[in-house]
């Protein structure tokens, strides 16, 4: 039931209980509705600069030329005059979200989500061959011992093991059963030498394609042995990562429609989203950012931000302390992560800033915190309309970070205009499980004849660092 609507109440109750109900709904209404028009924000001390701020023209989120955050120099962003326009309406500070329930379908989902759509319906294509190990594909994973050891693989394998894949295989990394694989995933950081795969692997069997399997960005990729990733040229067959173009997709969360679609999934895939906050008056804004190393320029436009509005950043990177940092090999859940829900109870907005502004590169960030009723910030090089519905989230390189900090506190001050921004919740459900599900594209292209063709990637270097265009204007940022 929407606020400020009238009840819906049954017919053919007897009067008395109807006048009850009817005076117990007016009240109740009238509850709601008025919070409606209270504004969301805690009352906490304001600095100068943020009275400066309200007090200012409101024309100052008008977005000039949607500026990307590498074209602004964020020494001067204080001092920043946008070209404000005479006469212009309050109400087009915000946007029109009137839209945020119209047919939006997670395209890096789609594929994953048609696989179990037609596993459902017993309709998908029964492959003519045979794998090497019988009626089920193999994949076997070249990968340092160190990742085995401390829980990534065995985490990353959990939906593969328990049959919660649309389609089913085998994932191992055990070296001997390496000839009886249909593909070899070589983790691209546990890569030491190009020799040293060879030497490590045997004879390579050419009708057994070999997978470039790397999670992260180029810019993280080659920590462990500095790798010359110009040295793996032609070395590749497929790839999986977190790119479209991508023959394997690494997937750390989705958004599907309620209803026909959510029922494809298994129930450990799917929970409905807190719709509604515990509390009527939270904080502005929250992030967690434990990688001080900083590729994207997150850490400096939010201290920049928080010149103009406050932002409790937790983790390494920030003052604020809540458990311990969360990595995939930790199998935390948002649902129940007792730090998530502290975060989704007592704030209105999440900085969701990749550390990187690569093509398509999105990680849990976005996804750990969309289970409860927040409203995302988002800051990295993904065209965050595919992945998320219109109208849901904020795209922080369209604003200077005094221009973002105006924006959270309108929206903070006009509750009705904030609930718009949630409204998708009613229609659609993220996902709240992350690693454990990772590997679930590739079982679905394991079945697919298609992927054993022949290829080769002869400038794995092109594709891999120059095509990932790891800053906003486009050039690469590093050399290897």
């Amino acid at each position: 039931m929407r606020p400020c609507e009238r009840p819906w109440v049954r017919r053919g109750r007897p009067g008395a209980v109807l006048l009850l109900l009817s005076v117990f709904s007016v009240c109740v209404m009238v509850e709601w509705c008025w919070e409606a028009r209270t504004p969301l924000l805690a009352s906490e001390g304001s600095t100068a600069d943020e009275d400066l701020l309200l007090a200012g023209n409101p024309n100052l989120l008008l977005d000039f030329d949607h500026q990307l955050l590498s074209d602004l120099d964020l020494d001067q962003l204080s001092h920043v005059n946008p070209h404000l326009l005479p006469g212009v309406d309050p109400d087009l500070l915000i946007e029109d979200y009137s839209d945020v329930v119209g047919g939006f379908k997670d395209e890096f989902f789609a594929r994953e989500l048609n696989a179990f759509r037609a596993a459902s319906e017993g309709s998908y294509p029964v492959p003519s061959q045979r794998f090497r190990s019988g009626t089920t594909p193999k994949a076997f994973v070249y990968i340092e011992r160190q990742f085995v050891h401390n829980g990534w693989v065995k985490y990353h394998m959990l939906d593969v093991e328990h049959n919660l894949c649309p389609l089913p295989c085998k994932v191992t990394t055990d070296l001997s059963e390496v000839s009886t694989a249909d593909v070899v995933l070589i983790h691209l950081r546990s890569v030491a030498s190009r020799e040293k795969v060879l030497v490590d692997l045997g004879p390579r069997d050419p009708s057994q394609p070999w997978v470039m399997f790397e999670p992260e960005t180029h810019l993280q990729s080659n920590v462990l042995f500095h790798t010359n990733y110009k040295l793996l040229d032609g070395f590749f067959n497929r790839t999986m990562h977190h790119r479209r173009d991508s023959d394997i997709l690494v997937l750390h969360g989705f958004i599907v429609g309620r209803g026909r679609d959510a029922s494809f999934l298994p129930p450990s895939w799917r929970q409905d989203p807190v719709l509604f906050p515990n509390k009527t008056r939270r904080k502005l804004a929250v992030a967690f950012v434990s990688n001080c190393k900083d590729n994207s320029g997150r850490l400096q436009y939010i201290r920049t931000l928080k010149k103009y509005a406050r932002v409790d950043v937790y983790g390494r990177c920030g003052g604020h302390k809540c458990g311990s940092s969360r990595y995939a090999e930790h199998a935390y859940k948002p649902a129940t992560d007792p730090c998530m829900r502290m975060a989704g109870d007592s704030y209105l907005f999440y900085m969701a800033f990749e550390n990187a502004l690569c093509t398509d590169y999105v990680t849990e960030k976005l996804y750990n915190l969309l289970y409860y009723p927040l409203i995302p910030v988002v800051l990295g090089a993904a065209n965050y309309s595919a992945l998320m519905p219109p109208g849901s989230y904020i795209n922080a390189l369209h604003y200077t970070p005094q221009q973002l900090a105006y924006k959270m506190k309108y929206l903070a001050d006009h509750p009705q205009e904030y609930m718009k921004m949630l409204e998708w919740r009613r229609h659609y459900q993220p996902s709240t499980v992350g690693g454990s599900r990772v590997l679930c594209d590739l079982c679905v292209r394991l079945h697919d004849p298609h992927f054993y063709h022949h290829n080769i990637i002869h400038d794995f270097y092109g594709w891999y660092v120059t095509q990932a265009n790891c800053n906003a204007t486009g050039t690469v940022r590093h050399q290897f």
